[in-house]
């Protein structure tokens, strides 16, 4: 399979492990995906997208100042997840915020899955998930979109339902108080 499966799966172990959205713990996964072959087909990582890439690289880089920052030994870095404090001084936002691509779109599948019982959650955490690598409104919003979606057909919609041209206007509230950006609003 592909490097958009193996960073799902990277992305579906942590919802599992955690029980809810870790963006660090979803982070740390896919850097042992990228550096050591987590979760691939083949035991290494044979192909990754440049947005991916740069994020990943973005966030071992913060890791290790934060690891000195903090006093952490770097070997034990990548298990703070579990810290509060610790995670809500980290920030996972590791893409610029002109890094669009369809890396994070691919992968989103396990949020929607995850949290289809709750539609504000399962929109707001699949952008946010989105945005840890590609940090363009336009991602996250493209990602949100399409997890409403997933979620629509798992409460069992239609075809008809789900292709409505007032899907979105019939679900403002799945999206919160952040109304999607105009490009993606044109093809919703």
């Amino acid at each position: 399979f592909t490097d958009d499966t193996s960073m799902a799966l990277c992305l579906a172990n942590s919802l599992v492990v955690k029980g809810d959205l870790n963006l660090y713990d979803q982070l740390v996964r896919y850097k042992w995906w990228y550096r050591a072959g987590y979760m691939s087909s083949t035991g290494k990582c044979f192909d990754i997208g440049l947005s991916t890439s740069q994020s990943l690289q973005e966030f071992e880089s913060r890791q290790m100042d934060f690891s000195k920052k903090y006093n952490i030994a770097y070997e034990e870095i990548d298990y703070i997840a579990g810290d509060k404090h610790l995670i809500d001084e980290f920030n996972v936002y590791c893409s610029d915020t002109e890094v669009a691509g369809n890396g994070a779109l691919m992968r989103l599948g396990p949020v929607p899955l995850f949290f289809y019982r709750f539609p504000k959650y399962a929109v707001e955490y699949a952008g946010r998930s989105a945005l840890i690598t590609h940090g363009d409104v336009k991602a996250y919003d493209a990602c949100r979109y399409y997890s409403a979606l997933i979620v629509a057909a798992l409460q069992d919609y239609t075809k008809e339902q789900l292709l409505d041209k007032q899907f979105y206007s019939k679900h403002m509230e799945w999206f919160g108080e952040r109304p999607l950006c105009n490009e993606i609003k044109q093809i919703a």
